[in-house]
């Protein structure tokens, strides 16, 4: 993506870069959960700048890379084409069928407000929790707060969240302000089969990453796509040395 490089003049100059690979794009249409992640970390190369990520999750619950784009700052603009971008590519016609997790980064909020409204919204409790942290400490809030997102059914949170409202009343107040629909299990849609409340899959993509990014644009994202290509392989030929059809951390969940 280009712009006008001065106002009522012919040049343009560069705004704006976005990837989805074909092979990583067929991927999740084939058959991978309607839940994606979204986040953005700062560039660390000569123009500077943010990538923006939106990382699914793969059938052993681990990170499975979308797309991602180069923008010049994180912002509610630069959000809502990212993800405008993003539906388009994965043909979203049925938005109520998605999930969408984040961690309430600027301009974020808003855009998915605006671009896909009928999504389901969630945040990343550890986000919570660090910002919590910040005014309400103590192990007992901490426990508190796990156990309610970990929550299932709407009895054991209105417990756990009785019990916060007693040891700490403010803590109860700030965490009551937000949706429950937003981080706790017993209030999450079932429609994309995952009780995941954290951002995880989309730390994991930055830190695999994070060699790349001080790196000029071009040669960042031709690392950034034989990593993913890597990675990819690596986890189907394991998959092929197994004697299930299960991968192990399903497999776990369900001896458990």
């Amino acid at each position: 993506m280009t712009e006008q490089a001065e106002e009522g003049g012919t040049c343009t100059r560069f705004k704006r870069f976005y990837v989805c690979l074909g092979p990583l794009k067929e991927g999740f249409l084939d058959g991978y959960k309607p839940i994606i992640g979204l986040d953005g970390c700062h560039l660390k190369g000569p123009l500077g700048g943010i990538l923006l990520t939106a990382v699914g999750t793969d059938p052993n619950d681990g990170m499975y890379p979308i797309c991602w784009a180069q923008v010049e700052a994180e912002n509610n603009d630069s959000w809502e084409w990212f993800i405008r971008l993003l539906k388009e590519d994965l043909h979203m016609e049925n938005l109520g069928s998605y999930t969408f997790i984040c961690d309430r980064q600027k301009g974020l909020v808003r855009a998915l407000e605006t671009e896909v409204p009928k999504a389901e919204h969630r945040f990343c409790v550890m986000h919570l929790y660090k910002n919590l942290w910040k005014e309400h400490k103590g192990i007992g809030v901490r426990r508190l707060l796990w156990s309610a997102a970990r929550s299932t059914i709407p009895y054991h949170f209105n417990q756990n969240m009785e019990a916060l409202k007693k040891l700490a009343p403010r803590a109860y107040d700030w965490l009551a302000a937000k949706p429950k629909s937003q981080w706790s299990r017993s209030a999450f849609r079932d429609i994309c089969k995952s009780d995941m409340f954290v951002n995880n899959n989309c730390e994991v993509f930055n830190n695999a990453i994070n060699k790349f990014r001080g790196m000029g644009i071009v040669t960042m994202f031709i690392g950034i796509q034989n990593t993913c290509m890597e990675r990819i392989c690596k986890r189907l030929t394991k998959m092929d040395k197994r004697d299930t059809i299960f991968c192990t951390k399903p497999l776990k969940k369900l001896h458990k």
